[in-house]
């Protein structure tokens, strides 16, 4: 099982769609964070403007709303990612060799799951970091904080990169029933 996982990892490692849709996640949730922050920065200063005595940013439901901003459309380059690494195998027949180094079927299949679930979940930690980072200009600005402290931060920063391994994976379930 360690050679086929370590296959995969070649195989996905070695083509230059995986680091542009890694990239294009980081962008993506950096991008959300930063439109939601400023959507709520100016909502703020509208509602200082008629006579608001506190920040909506010290409203606790909206630092994760901020952090995970992005994520919706963030999900689209994860599930082409894992409909691609099957698709690939198909289209560049090189699921064939793989059968012939590997010849059980479900640890080639398994171990390619595995590697897919594992990168989308690099790609989702990677873009939840970026979305907490471009969160944290619009926290500090109103005075509000950052939870870092918080068990619930790390909740929902942790399951926006799960959420993000899960989306490939089944990108990869796409990729095997179209070829």
């Amino acid at each position: 099982m360690i050679g086929a996982l370590k296959s995969e990892w070649l195989k996905l490692a070695t083509t230059k769609m995986m680091w542009i849709m890694l990239a294009l996640v980081v962008l993506l949730m950096l991008l959300g964070s930063v439109m939601f922050g400023l959507f709520f920065h100016f909502l703020s200063n509208e509602m200082a403007a008629a006579g608001a005595s506190e920040s909506i940013f010290h409203d606790p439901e909206i630092p994760p709303v901020l952090w995970t901003g992005g994520h919706t459309m963030a999900r689209i380059p994860a599930l082409i990612l894992g409909a691609m690494a099957m698709g690939g195998e198909y289209r560049h027949k090189t699921l064939i060799d793989s059968y012939l180094a590997v010849p059980r079927r479900y640890t080639v299949v398994g171990a390619k799951a595995l590697m897919v679930f594992l990168v989308g979940l690099v790609m989702g930690a990677l873009g939840s970091l970026a979305g907490y980072l471009a969160s944290m200009p619009f926290l500090l600005m109103n005075d509000a904080p950052l939870l870092l402290d918080e068990g619930s931060t790390w909740q929902t920063l942790a399951l926006s990169a799960l959420s993000m391994g899960l989306w490939a994976l089944l990108g990869m379930g796409f990729g095997i029933l179209v070829r």
